[in-house]
C-alpha cells in the first residue's frame, strides 16, 4: 500500500509531472461502466523508481524514530521530542511511511500525526484520505477523516474513486460517506453503481470445464438394488460365484452449477441519497435501489442542470444515516 501512492506524492514534488484533473460528466451508459473521474497523467518510471528509493529511505529513519521515541516504556518527555521530530518532516514522500510506522503508536501520537498531516496542504489530505479509507484502527480512522477538508483536491477525489470501484465493501462504504460529507458530488455515478454488488461463485461450472463441480446437487428418487454382475470365487475342489450389487436411481436429480449473490450497500444508497436531497435546484429522486431510475435521473436531470446545481463550495450536506467508519 506504501509505494502505491509515491505517485500522488510526486504530483507535488515534481514540477515536470502534469497535475491530475477531473474528466468532464458524461452520461451513466446502459451497461453501468462508469469512465474514469479523475484523469491521472503517467510518470515517468525513472522518477518513480528515484522516488521509490526515496520513500524506503525515509521508512528507516522514521522506523528508528519511533523505537527511539515511542516506545512502550519512553518517559513523557522523549515522547514529546518525538512528537516534535514529527513536525519536521514536512517532505511529501515521508508522508506515507510515517503514517504507516506511527500508525500502532498509542492514541496520544496519533492525533500528533493527524495534526501535522492536516498542516501539509494535499499531500497531507491525501494521506489523511488513505487513513481513514484502508485504516484498520476506527479511533484512528475516524480522526483522520475529520481532518479531511474542502474543497477536495483532484488527488483525494482519485482515493475516493478507487475505493468505490472496490468489490470490498468496507472501502466502499468509507468512501461514500466522505463523499457525501465533502461534497464530492462528481462521485455521483459510482455511487450509484457502487450501491449493488452482484457477484458469481468463481468454483461455479463442471470439473471438466476446468472449475470445481457442481456447488450443489438435490436429488429426489428411489433406490433399488440389482445385481449387475458376478465375480468367480474358486478355491480347492469347489467353486461359486460372488455377486456384484449395484443402486439404480429413479427420479429427479437437480445440479446447481452457478449462484449469483446480490449484496446491497446500505451505507452507500443513505450517502448517496443524502447527496442528492442536498443539491438545489434540482429534484431529488424516489429510487431507492433501483439502479435504472438513478440512470435516468443523472442522465435526464442531473446532467442538463449541472452548471446551476451544484453545492456552493463549504456548504455541508447531511449525514448519511450510518458512518460506516
Amino acid at each position: 500500500m506504501l509505494l502505491n501512492y509515491v505517485c500522488f506524492s510526486l504530483l507535488f514534488v515534481c514540477s515536470d509531472v502534469p497535475s491530475m484533473s477531473l474528466t468532464t460528466p458524461q452520461p451513466i451508459p446502459n451497461n453501468f461502466e462508469i469512465s474514469p473521474i479523475v484523469s491521472v497523467p503517467e510518470t515517468d518510471e525513472a522518477i518513480l523508481l528515484a522516488n521509490r528509493r526515496r520513500v524506503l529511505a525515509l521508512k528507516q529513519q522514521i522506523r528508528a524514530l519511533r523505537y527511539k521515541y515511542f516506545s512502550s516504556n519512553a518517559s513523557a518527555e522523549l515522547k514529546a521530542q518525538g512528537i516534535q521530530q514529527i513536525t519536521l518532516m514536512t517532505d511529501p514522500l515521508a508522508l506515507a511511511p510515517l503514517a504507516e510506522e506511527l500508525a500502532p503508536c498509542d492514541a496520544e501520537v496519533q492525533q500528533a500525526l493527524i495534526t501535522h498531516l492536516a498542516n501539509q496542504g494535499i499531500p497531507g489530505q491525501i494521506e489523511l484520505a488513505r487513513i481513514a479509507i484502508y485504516g484498520d484502527d476506527a479511533s484512528f480512522d475516524e480522526s483522520a477523516a475529520l481532518a479531511l477538508t474542502e474543497p477536495v483536491s483532484p488527488p483525494v477525489i482519485q482515493i475516493l474513486e478507487d475505493a468505490l470501484r472496490s468489490r470490498a465493501h468496507q472501502p466502499a462504504n468509507v468512501a461514500a460517506y466522505l463523499a457525501n460529507t465533502l461534497n464530492v458530488t462528481e462521485l455521483i455515478p459510482l455511487l450509484i453503481t457502487a450501491q449493488v454488488m452482484t457477484s458469481g461463485d468463481q468454483n461455479a461450472g463442471t470439473a471438466t470445464a476446468g472449475g470445481q463441480g457442481d456447488i450443489a446437487q438435490i436429488a429426489i428418487v428411489t433406490q433399488r438394488a440389482y445385481v449387475s454382475g458376478l465375480i468367480p470365487v474358486v478355491g480347492d475342489n469347489a467353486g461359486a460365484f460372488q455377486p456384484v450389487v449395484s443402486i439404480l436411481n429413479e427420479g429427479v436429480v437437480m445440479r446447481v452449477l452457478d449462484a449469483v449473490v446480490i449484496e446491497y450497500r446500505t451505507v452507500v444508497n443513505d450517502s448517496l441519497i443524502a447527496m442528492t436531497n442536498a443539491i438545489p435546484g434540482i429534484q431529488a429522486p424516489e429510487c431507492q435501489w433501483d439502479l435504472n431510475c438513478w440512470q435516468a435521473w443523472y442522465n435526464d436531470s442531473y446532467l442538463p442542470n449541472l452548471g446551476t446545481a451544484l453545492p456552493s463550495p463549504g456548504s455541508p450536506n447531511p449525514p448519511s444515516t450510518s458512518t460506516g467508519l
